[in-house]
């Protein structure tokens, strides 16, 4: 069976930076040396590693692929908006208006 990474840092094993969940709740990165220490505390045992920290490349690439969604979000947004307008400035049509109801239960 795998250890968990946090088993493996309760062990001395793990290696690198990560996002950790403290005993409050909140979320940091840090290294596993910054955090070597943690382990001797009260409430170390609700300490959780969550996962590894990505490069900055990875991290790069993610904020690139975000903001390009983001973009795209943008425009069906406005996209949108404009077939909604069409939609409520056409004569009654029964089609139209279907439409139209239907958009508003989308969530």
């Amino acid at each position: 069976m795998t250890k968990t990474l946090t088993e493996q840092w309760r062990e001395g094993t793990l290696r690198g930076c990560f996002y950790w969940k403290l005993p409050n709740g909140n979320i940091c990165t840090a290294y596993t040396d910054t955090m070597r220490d943690i382990k001797n505390v009260r409430d170390s045992d609700e300490v959780e590693v969550l996962q590894e920290t990505p490069s900055y490349i990875e991290y790069k690439q993610l904020v690139s692929k975000t903001d390009e969604l983001v973009q795209k979000m943008h425009i069906l947004e406005k996209k949108l908006e404009i077939a909604t307008k069409t939609l409520k400035d056409m004569p009654e049509m029964s089609r139209a208006k279907r439409a139209l109801k239907e958009m508003e239960g989308v969530k």
